[in-house]
């Protein structure tokens, strides 16, 4: 499968006003009940359209510039978490990459998904919906995609270290792991968060230990929030 053009090539929208924003914020509020396409994707897809002219790349590429999207993430009104709103705007740009196969896929899949190598994507989508498998079965997939591609030829093997902080990054992605934290009481919910936060943090420091500078490219996926 191969990645469809973007629709337009350029920057980001610039001088979106709080009009704009408003009425975005509005239509966020709309979409976040709908069941298709998922609803975190169609807000994703709604962001992507009215501040990135629809281009997944815009996003990567200009979205920790943009002052518009600033705006949206601060808004008090925005119906989901800014981290998961920047989830839904990854999901989206996968959404149009894979067609009509998207369609297929619960949103649980489509996060498993997001792990895959992009030129994996779009084969581990269809196998997934020809042979019905769940969302955990797909991420046992994924990891396995990732692997073999890794172990190809003349790349060395990663060391056990690497390969636990990767089952630790896989395991986050469980949507098991969402429903307990809401099913704490909020004392223990609180301590955990704050526990999350500090071994992301290291975790992150730790990835980006060595690289040069202006090397650390937006994350794959939002920090907890």
């Amino acid at each position: 499968m191969t990645r469809p053009p973007p629709a337009t090539l350029g920057v980001a929208r610039p001088g979106v006003g709080a009009g704009l924003v408003d009425s975005l914020v509005a239509e966020l509020q709309r979409v976040a009940g709908q069941r298709s396409p998922p609803a975190l994707v169609g807000m994703g897809l709604a962001v992507l359209d009215a501040l990135f002219e629809g281009s997944g790349e815009q996003y990567l590429r200009h979205g920790a510039r943009s002052a518009s999207l600033r705006r949206l993430l601060a808004h008090p009104d925005l119906p989901v978490t800014p981290a998961k709103l920047k989830l839904g705007v990854r999901l989206a740009e996968q959404h149009r990459f894979l067609g009509p196969v998207a369609q297929l896929l619960t949103c649980a899949h489509q996060v498993e998904l997001l792990a895959a190598p992009p030129q994996s994507r779009g084969p581990l989508a269809e196998r997934c919906v020809r042979e019905a498998w769940t969302a955990r079965e797909l991420g046992v997939r994924v990891d396995e995609s990732g692997r073999a591609i890794r172990s190809g030829v003349g790349r060395p093997r990663l060391p056990a270290g690497a390969r636990a902080l990767r089952e630790v990054v896989r395991r986050a992605r469980d949507p098991l792991l969402g429903d307990a934290l809401r099913g704490c009481a909020p004392e223990h919910r609180h301590a955990l968060r704050t526990q999350l936060h500090a071994a992301a943090d290291a975790l992150r420091a730790l990835a980006e230990e060595g690289l040069p500078e202006g090397a650390h490219g937006p994350a794959e996926y939002p920090s907890w929030k």
